[in-house]
C-alpha cells in the first residue's frame, strides 16, 4: 500500500519507477517470506537463505535511482571518475581473476568425474591458466589491445591529455643524458605519444631541402636522401597540415594525398604516419613513425593530437636552434675581437720587418748573405700586408676564373713536408672555377693536413680531381686515418669552435671550408668510418664563361 501511495503521487518518471521498483521487491519478498511463516507454523530455511540476495538486487535499482536524483540536483559535486592506469589494472586483474575462478571450476569438475587422472589434469590445468596469464600481463601486444579497448569503452575522451601534455613537456624539458641531440629528443617525446617503437626525423637544412636528421628504430634503406621544400608533398604537409598515413586502405579518407608519397617512402615497410612539424605557418620538418604494436583505427581525436604535439614539438625544436645560433653569434663576437689583436700584432711585426730590410743596406759584408735575408723578410712583408689587407676587408672580394689544376698543384706542393706526404691524379685538367685564388687554395690545403694529421706515416693520403655531369668539379681527399663516428659528423664537424685539438685550433677551419664552398654554389660532403678513413668530396660549378656579373667570394 505505501509503495503504491507513492508511485502513485509523484511525478511518473523514470527515476520514481525504478526506486518504486526497489522498494516493492523488498517489501513483497518480506511479505510472501512472513505469509508463508504464518501459513505452515515456520520459517522455511531456503527462502530465508535467499532473501540476502533479492534484498541485494533491490538495492541495485534503489542505488541507481539515489545516483541519477543526486547528478540531476548536483551534476558537478558527484561525479565518480577513475584514473585510466587504475580502469587499467583493475579491468586486467579483475580479467585474470574471472579466467582463473573459471579455470578452477572447470578442474573441480575434472577431477569430481575424471576418475583416476582428475587431480592430474586439474592441476595441469590450472598451471597452464597460470602461465597464460602471465604470458598475457608480459605481452606488449596484449596489453595495448587491453588499453585500447578501455579508452574506447570507458572514457568519454580517448586520451588523457593532461597525463599526455606533461609527458610531452617532462621528455622536452628533461636535462639531456650524456649531451644527447635535441632533435633525438623530439623524435622520442613524439614517439611516446603515439606509443610506436620507431621513427625517423626530418628538418630543413636552410637550403630547400628536407635530409634525415635523427633515427630511432627505423630501417631506411637508402644511405643520403632529400626531399625538396617545394615538391607536392611538402606543399601539401605545410598548407593542409595533413597526416599521411601510408598503409591507409584506397577508399578510406586517410589516403587521398597518398599519390603524392615520395619514391622513398615506400622503402620503408613499417611505415605508418608521417605528421608534419609546423612553425606558424612555416614546415620545418617531418616525423616518420612506424606501426605501434596495435595498429588502431584513426580518428579525428587522434590526428588532433598527433598535429598539436607536431606543432609543440616544432616549436622546441626551433628555439633550441635560434638559441644555439645565438651562442654561435657570440662565439664569433669574440672571434672578431681576437682578430683585432692578431691585426695588431701583425701591425707591429711589419713594421719590425720593414725596419730590417730598410737597415739592411748597412750591413753588406756578406753580400749573399745579406741579400739573402732581405729577399726573405721582403717576402715575409708582403704576405704579412696581404694577410692584414684580407683581415681588414669589409666587402666579399671578387672572384675571377681560375684553373683548378694549378690550385690543386700549389696546395699538394706546400703539404709535401708532412706525412705521409699526399699523392695526385688529376683525371680532367682543364676545369675551371670562378673564385678568390688565395682562399680556394687555402681551404684545399687545409683539408689536406687535416687528412695528415688523422693518417699514419705510412697511411696515405689521395687526392683527386675530376668532373661530374658536365658542369660540377670534384675535388676528393681520401685517406685511410683513424676516421670519424656518425655521431661526430652529423653533431661535430661542422660546428664553429668545436675542435679535438686541444690548444692547437680555435674549430673554424673546416666550417669556414663549407661556409666559402657554398657560396660558391658548391657544397662539401664527408663521408667516414672509424678506423677505415675518410673521403672529403669538395664540389664546386664549373665557369661558363658568362661573367656579366661578377663573383663574390667570402673571406675564409
Amino acid at each position: 500500500v505505501a509503495v503504491e501511495q507513492l508511485f502513485r503521487n509523484s511525478p511518473h518518471n523514470r527515476i520514481n519507477k525504478v526506486y518504486s521498483l526497489g522498494l516493492a521487491g523488498i517489501l513483497l519478498y518480506d511479505l510472501y517470506l512472513f505469509s508463508y511463516a504464518l501459513l505452515f507454523g515456520q520459517l522455511d530455511a531456503e527462502i530465508w537463505r535467499a532473501r540476502g540476495a533479492v534484498n541485494g538486487a533491490s538495492a541495485i535499482f534503489l542505488s541507481f535511482a539515489l545516483l541519477a536524483v543526486s547528478s540531476q540536483n548536483y551534476p558537478q559535486q558527484n561525479r565518480v571518475t577513475i584514473s585510466r592506469p587504475m580502469a587499467f589494472y583493475t579491468t586486467g586483474l579483475t580479467t585474470a581473476g574471472f579466467f582463473l575462478a573459471l579455470m578452477a571450476a572447470g578442474g573441480y569438475y575434472i577431477k569430481l568425474y575424471g576418475g583416476d587422472w582428475g587431480t592430474v589434469i586439474q592441476v595441469t590445468l590450472i598451471f597452464s591458466a597460470l602461465i597464460s596469464i602471465a604470458v598475457m600481463f608480459l605481452s606488449e601486444s596484449a596489453r595495448a589491445n587491453l588499453s585500447v579497448y578501455i579508452d574506447k569503452h570507458f572514457f568519454v575522451h580517448k586520451y588523457d591529455y593532461r597525463s599526455q601534455w606533461l609527458s610531452l613537456i617532462h621528455h622536452l624539458t628533461s636535462s639531456p643524458e650524456d649531451n644527447e641531440d635535441p632533435h633525438q629528443k623530439a623524435l622520442k617525446a613524439i614517439m611516446d605519444v603515439v606509443k610506436c617503437s620507431g621513427g625517423m626525423l626530418w628538418m630543413d637544412n636552410q637550403f630547400g631541402r628536407f635530409i634525415p636528421i635523427a633515427t630511432l628504430n627505423m630501417n631506411f634503406p637508402r644511405q643520403e636522401c632529400e626531399e625538396p621544400s617545394g615538391s607536392e608533398f611538402c606543399t601539401i604537409l605545410r598548407e593542409q597540415e595533413w597526416v599521411f598515413s601510408p598503409s591507409a586502405a584506397s577508399d578510406h579518407e586517410l589516403s587521398n594525398f597518398n599519390e603524392y608519397l615520395p619514391e622513398w617512402s615506400k622503402e620503408i615497410g613499417d611505415l605508418w604516419l608521417i605528421i608534419p612539424m609546423l612553425v606558424d605557418s612555416e614546415l620545418i620538418g617531418f616525423v616518420l613513425l612506424s606501426s605501434p604494436p596495435t595498429e588502431f583505427a584513426l580518428t579525428w581525436e587522434d590526428l588532433d593530437l598527433f598535429k598539436t604535439v607536431g606543432r609543440e614539438v616544432a616549436n622546441y625544436v626551433s628555439r633550441n636552434e635560434a638559441a644555439e645560433l645565438l651562442a654561435q653569434s657570440k662565439q664569433f663576437d669574440a672571434y672578431n675581437k681576437l682578430s683585432a689583436f692578431v691585426m695588431h700584432d701583425l701591425k707591429n711585426l711589419i713594421a719590425q720587418q720593414a725596419l730590417v730590410v730598410e737597415n739592411a743596406a748597412k750591413h753588406k759584408e756578406n753580400p749573399d748573405f745579406i741579400d739573402d735575408m732581405i729577399r726573405t723578410i721582403d717576402n715575409s712583408v708582403q704576405r704579412m700586408s696581404n694577410l692584414l689587407k684580407k683581415l681588414q676587408q669589409t666587402q666579399p672580394s671578387s672572384g675571377r676564373p681560375l684553373e683548378l689544376k694549378n690550385i690543386i698543384v700549389n696546395s699538394v706542393k706546400k703539404c709535401q713536408d708532412r706525412m705521409p706526404p699526399p699523392t695526385l691524379r688529376i683525371i680532367e685538367d682543364s676545369l675551371k672555377v670562378v673564385a678568390d685564388e688565395d682562399n680556394l687554395e687555402m681551404i684545399v690545403t687545409h683539408i689536406i693536413k687535416n687528412a695528415q694529421e688523422a693518417t699514419a706515416s705510412d697511411g696515405y693520403v689521395d687526392v683527386t680531381l675530376r668532373s661530374e655531369d658536365g658542369n660540377q668539379a670534384i675535388i676528393e681527399v681520401e685517406d685511410n686515418g683513424c676516421g670519424m663516428d656518425s655521431d661526430f659528423l652529423k653533431n661535430r664537424l661542422f660546428r664553429p669552435f668545436d675542435t679535438t685539438k686541444s690548444g692547437k685550433g680555435m674549430g673554424i677551419g673546416v666550417y669556414q671550408t663549407r661556409e666559402f664552398i657554398r657560396n660558391l654554389g658548391g657544397d662539401v660532403l664527408v663521408k667516414s668510418e672509424p678506423g677505415v678513413g675518410t673521403t672529403f668530396t669538395i664540389r664546386i660549378p664549373m665557369d661558363t664563361g658568362d661573367h656579366n656579373s661578377t663573383a663574390q667570394v667570402e673571406q675564409v
